[in-house]
């Protein structure tokens, strides 16, 4: 689960570099390939994903009275969080 919470925080190229080259240990030039994109990008996007991985900062700020909302309909579905 933790790390499905970490690869939300990476943008959808970013995720797909990021997979590739980390979990399947492709080379740059191949991820490159992969995801339609130069070598260089493929790279830096690479570099991107580490760093946003490594902070543990959220991809995008969520208002407290969505989050509150969200919180309150997971309690109704699931039941109280323990």
């Amino acid at each position: 689960m933790a790390f499905l919470v970490l690869l939300e925080r990476l943008t959808r190229i970013e995720r797909a570099v990021f997979l590739l080259r980390e979990v399947f240990e492709y080379e740059y030039s191949e991820v490159a390939k992969m995801v339609a994109r130069a070598k260089l990008i493929a790279d830096r996007s690479w570099r991107r994903a580490r760093q946003h991985v490594s902070a543990m900062r959220p991809r995008f700020e969520v208002p407290e009275p969505k989050r509150t909302d969200l919180f309150e309909r997971f309690q109704r579905q699931w039941g109280p969080v323990k």
